[in-house]
């Protein structure tokens, strides 16, 4: 989902979920919501082991 896509990049760039919901127009609740799939579908039990993992992705600009 682009959303889960957008929530997490802001997340592993070190924003609070505030900040995120701010600069996505969406509720705090709804950022944790989505951060808490992104974890599940990444195998992440944690929000430093997802950061990790997606310092780890190639760029999103990048041709496959």
């Amino acid at each position: 989902m682009p959303t889960e896509r957008r929530v997490a990049e802001l997340a592993a760039d070190g924003l609070s979920d505030q900040d995120i919901a701010e600069a996505t127009h969406i509720c705090v609740r709804t950022v944790e919501a989505n951060l808490c799939r992104v974890c599940r579908k990444v195998g992440a039990r944690s929000g430093v082991e997802h950061g990790r993992r997606m310092d780890q992705r190639p760029p999103s600009d990048a041709a496959p």
